[in-house]
């Protein structure tokens, strides 16, 4: 859920706050739910899979495809 989508789903259960008091509930939902989506964007690691220096060359010939199985 973004930041935008909480106003949306902001549902009051009992009582009758005012217009003051439930845009101060959208307003530090809204907060929260930003630095939220902040943390988890900084804190997801960068995949390497698809970078050529991660690896080196493959080596080519018949029978060398066994020779990868062998600690170098």
């Amino acid at each position: 859920m973004s930041a935008a989508d909480a106003a949306a789903h902001v549902r009051v259960l009992r009582g009758k706050p005012t217009a003051e008091q439930l845009a101060a509930v959208v307003a530090a939902l809204r907060v929260v739910l930003t630095q939220a989506e902040r943390n988890q964007l900084e804190a997801e690691p960068r995949s390497m899979w698809g970078r050529a220096q991660m690896r080196s060359a493959l080596p080519h010939g018949s029978g060398l495809w066994t020779q990868s199985l062998r600690n170098r």
